[in-house]
């Protein structure tokens, strides 16, 4: 399941400190496989689905329904390390 509410972190750009101040930086690594760009192959390295184990955030009040937003717990998402290594 994809990140809901990934609003709340997103300006411009995804808002990582804050994203990280939420979850305790706490994430359960789900898989990872080995990464190369195909524009520029000498980007390599490894990407990782991560699980947010904790979440702290208050979302709000969802408009329509009136009840409150679920938090990110569980849900997971995706990151790419390029370190020149693919494991």
């Amino acid at each position: 399941m994809a990140l809901q509410n990934s609003w709340f972190f997103s300006q411009t750009s995804f808002n990582d400190a804050k994203f990280k101040s939420v979850t305790n930086n706490q994430f359960r690594l789900v898989s990872q496989h080995p990464y190369a760009s195909k524009k520029n192959p000498q980007d390599i390295g490894v990407a990782l689905t991560l699980q947010v184990v904790k979440d702290t955030a208050d979302y709000g009040v969802d408009k329509k329904t009136g009840m409150k937003r679920d938090n990110n717990v569980l849900n997971t998402f995706d990151v790419t390390i390029l370190n020149g290594v693919q494991r």
